[in-house]
């Protein structure tokens, strides 16, 4: 009886002990905190900062209240009103003043490289750019073809640029005539020379490819037989073969300037083409 006295009266003397120990450590903790916090108030009014200088996602220290001394998540900033998340649980909206720069955390760590990976632009895919190319020139192509834009500059002697029913490029050649086939459908004929085989075809106006500023002089009735050929050969070489044709090319009309095209935005497009060909350029590709 007196052994259980004895061991009943250790127990409570050692909750006691625990009691007091448990107290003591509570106590530690809030003076810790108190302290912590009075020196977050201290930083806090030495560097009063406006909600302007905080950023959504910045990492922050509380300086007051309930949540003095706790790590915090800045989620939205309106006004002078910053929503911020405590220890990842506690949402609270506080102001400027209750908030101190840490200048650490996830996401300033995180910060500089989502900016880096946001600055770095995408590498250009040159087959895209490409692909976006032939778009846009085929898109100015039909603008050009268009009868309404096309029919006042189809003048005989003028050099077109023409492609067959399959698609082939039948190359630069010389406009004999241009007529109405039908009431929808223009039709050209031309002398062209694929492989420097001269040849008279009559094509579609849709199949036009280019218009060039060049007009040569074809006599009356030249082109009606396959004797003309020979001749028209001849014209067409000698501009082909011009010093400063077969260098720089053979010029074509401006659509805006020259052919004063206003429907479809000519000018968007041929400035999309021109900045597509200097991107491909840079790349090392060819823009032909």
């Amino acid at each position: 009886e007196a052994q259980a006295k004895a061991q009943a009266q250790a127990k409570a003397a050692a909750a006691k002990a625990a009691a007091a120990k448990a107290a003591a450590a509570k106590a530690a903790a809030a003076k810790a905190a108190a302290a912590k916090a009075a020196e977050a108030a201290k930083a806090a009014a030495a560097v009063a900062l406006p909600a302007s200088a905080y950023a959504v996602n910045e990492m922050v220290l509380m300086n007051s209240g309930e949540f003095a001394g706790n790590n915090a998540q800045i989620l939205a900033i309106e006004d002078e009103d910053i929503t911020v998340l405590i220890n990842g649980t506690d949402v609270v909206v506080a102001s400027p003043s209750e908030l101190i720069k840490c200048g650490g955390g996830a996401a300033a760590e995180a910060a500089p490289e989502a900016a880096a990976e946001e600055a770095a632009p995408a590498a250009a895919d040159p087959e895209a750019l490409a692909s976006e190319l032939a778009a846009k020139r085929e898109e100015l192509r039909q603008l050009i073809a268009k009868p309404e834009n096309a029919t006042p500059f189809l003048n005989r002697g003028r050099l077109v640029r023409m492609k067959d029913a399959a698609s082939a490029d039948l190359g630069w050649g010389i406009l004999l005539t241009a007529s109405k086939a039908t009431a929808q459908q223009w039709a050209v004929k031309v002398f062209v020379s694929p492989a420097d085989k001269g040849q008279i075809r009559t094509l579609p106006l849709g199949r036009l490819q280019a218009i060039s500023k060049v007009r040569t002089n074809v006599a009356e009735g030249l082109g009606e037989t396959a004797d003309s050929i020979p001749t028209l050969l001849g014209t067409l070489n000698k501009v082909k073969n011009h010093k400063k044709f077969s260098k720089e090319g053979i010029p074509e009309l401006d659509p805006v300037t020259e052919m004063n095209i206003k429907a479809g935005a000519p000018a968007e497009l041929a400035a999309a083409i021109a900045d597509l060909e200097g991107q491909l350029r840079e790349l090392g590709h060819s823009v032909a």
